[in-house]
Formats: C-alpha cells, structure tokens, sequence
C-alpha cells in the first residue's frame, strides 16, 4: 500500500507542472478560470491526505480498498485532463466530479478512520 501512496504523491507532482503550464498558457481566460482551477487543485490534495490517512490505519475492508483506488485512478485521469488547455466548462465539470468523489471518499473515511 505504500507503494501506491509514492505512486499517487509521484503522479500528482510529475503532472503538477504540465497543469500550471497549460494554464498559463491560456493566457486571458480569465481569472475564474484560474481561481476554479486552484480550488480544484486544493480540494484533489485534500482528497489526498484523507487516502494517506486512510492507508496508513490500515483498517480498510478489500471492498473499501478497492474504492480508493477507484477513486485514486479517477484522480489521475482528472489530473491527466488538466495538463491539456480546456475552457472553464472542463473545470466546471471537474468541480463536480471531484465533489462526486469526495462526497464518496468522506463516507468512506468516516467508516476506516474513526
């Protein structure tokens, strides 16, 4: 499990640097685009932390494992689709993924973490 923690934190910072650049990139889009993109950032490595927590408790059921890991691979492929340049409608769609699956992941820490 300690691999798949150095493998998501590994992914998250190789791909940090592309997501910034292709925003940037989007030069006068505006700064809603970028403040959406921030929050979504910061509520990804929210998420994140929670994982951490979670897999080193290590009290998780294989069905809730297999959870995470749905959702880490979710993650990716989000974190993948921010390295490219969208418009605001990919950010918003994001934002709702991400509240999708942290609605999932606080019901599924509330059970392994307390």
């Amino acid at each position: 499990m300690k691999r798949i923690t150095v493998f998501v934190v590994l992914v998250a910072f190789l791909l940090a640097p592309g997501i910034l650049a292709a925003q940037m990139q989007g030069g006068g889009k505006g700064q809603q685009m970028k403040t959406q993109m921030h929050a979504n950032m910061g509520m990804m490595a929210d998420m994140m932390g929670k994982m951490y927590e979670m897999m080193n408790k290590g009290k998780a059921t294989s069905e809730q494992w297999q959870e995470m890991m749905d959702i880490m691979e979710q993650m990716i492929k989000m974190m993948k689709e921010m390295s490219v340049p969208h418009g605001g409608q990919m950010q918003e769609q994001h934002q709702q993924q991400l509240q999708e699956m942290n609605k999932s992941l606080n019901a599924l820490y509330e059970n392994v973490v307390r």
